[in-house]
């Protein structure tokens, strides 16, 4: 390479990881970011009112990540929880 990478400065373009013990507050700190979408993988977010997507086999995840990628929503944030 000849040029530095420039970073990405935009919050929106980034993927964020959040790791941490159970029942710390991460899927309601995710819960908070811009127009978000769970795809739940398993059962925990009753306590949350959020949009959802039961994900529960390998293959509604797929599904559910296909029609994420169409782009015909207005979502702004996949949480994969």
């Amino acid at each position: 390479p000849t040029q530095p990478h420039k970073p990405e400065t935009d919050i929106g373009k980034q993927t964020i990881l959040i790791y941490g013990a159970p029942k710390l507050g991460k899927s309601t700190l995710a819960g908070r970011f811009p127009s978000a979408l769970f795809l739940e993988c398993e059962p925990g977010l009753n306590h949350l009112e959020v949009f959802k997507v039961p994900t529960y086999s390998w293959e509604v995840f797929l599904d559910a990540c296909k029609l994420i990628a169409k782009g015909d929503h207005a979502f702004k944030t996949i949480v994969i929880d």
